[in-house]
């Protein structure tokens, strides 16, 4: 929502696109907030693989794949 609301402002008033500006702060700013939550998420499971120790991290992945893979096929698919 900040980098929805920052490039809204930016862009209807600073830049002076007007009603357009609204729309378009909207794209880029949803379009900014997923980069940057990507980009956080990526670390931060870089750094949680990092510091738990071997056993776990493979209990959980074997324990949590096929859920997720069959969630990444329900979303994909739409079933």
């Amino acid at each position: 929502m900040l980098f929805v609301s920052l490039s809204t402002y930016l862009f209807a008033f600073t830049l002076g696109f007007g009603s357009s500006g609204v729309w378009w702060g909207i794209v880029v700013g949803g379009g900014l907030g997923c980069a940057v939550a990507y980009v956080w998420a990526t670390i931060y499971i870089r750094r949680l693989k990092k510091n738990l120790t071997p056993s776990i991290f493979h209990w959980l992945v074997g324990v949590y794949e096929p859920l997720f893979s069959l969630f990444g096929i329900v979303i994909i698919f739409g079933f």
